[in-house]
């Protein structure tokens, strides 16, 4: 399985790369010093590499054994760490402070996974929760402040990243108990795959509206229904068959 989601995300790498439009983006920086007058510098932004990059690297991490099993959460690190902040260097105004913040925040919320799946510390789940609710409130409030006039919104979006984030520490939770059938390893790359070309692809679609295709907007609605469909009938599946896995 992990050899099929190797090709899935190398062939959508492959697919950003060669879709990534010839305009520009940029993202801004403020400077807000005080008794100096507001500055601010416009810097080109690349999210299309970004985000094939960071596809290409989920691929070669499923082709590593090294990062299977109780290594997914070092994998997981990296490239939700470069997902998380891929938003940010989309468009709109940076603060630089945010992403150190996300970065952090991200390989916090990772090592937690890690302790919880190794040591089976139900009592961590809280903590957790209030590591990454900060990171959700600023992500949409900064996000809200960037109007795109897309059919689906960048505050709408950090609401679906923050969703996708959410499914791994409630699958990793259920799987602690004992009535939950759910082969974990499958179910771990299930959410990884559906969760990571969702989000690739709904900023990419977002990305090319922006760039004034309207077609880009019906993407944005196949692209949230296909992963929610493929989601559902993934874990229902595994929800049948369970250890027979």
């Amino acid at each position: 399985m992990h050899v099929i989601c190797a090709g899935v995300h190398a062939l959508s790498a492959l697919l950003i790369f060669l879709i990534e439009p010839k305009g520009d983006f940029y993202f801004f920086v403020n400077h807000i010093t005080p008794g100096e007058p507001f500055r601010q510098e416009k810097f080109h932004s690349h999210p299309f590499l970004w985000l094939a990059f960071n596809e290409a690297l989920t691929a070669l991490f499923h082709l590593w054994r090294h990062f299977r099993g109780g290594n997914r959460w070092l994998s997981y690190s990296i490239t939700a760490g470069l997902l998380s902040v891929a938003v940010p260097f989309s468009s709109g105004p940076l603060n630089l402070l945010f992403l150190p913040f996300i970065l952090l925040g991200n390989l916090a919320l990772q090592s937690l996974g890690d302790w919880i799946e190794r040591r089976g510390d139900r009592s961590a789940f809280l903590l957790g929760f209030f590591i990454l609710l900060p990171g959700i409130v600023l992500s949409a409030t900064r996000t809200a402040l960037v109007q795109t006039e897309t059919f689906i919104p960048l505050s709408l979006l950090s609401v679906l990243y923050a969703f996708f984030y959410l499914t791994f520490p409630l699958f990793l939770y259920l799987t602690e108990f004992d009535f939950c059938r759910f082969n974990r390893e499958i179910g771990f790359v299930i959410l990884s795959l559906t969760s990571k070309l969702v989000l690739s692809w709904l900023l990419v679609a977002i990305l090319m509206e922006v760039q004034g295709d309207p077609f880009w907007s019906s993407v944005q609605v196949g692209v949230l229904s296909i992963g929610l469909s493929f989601l559902l009938v993934g874990f229902t599946l595994l929800g049948v068959l369970g250890s027979d896995l």
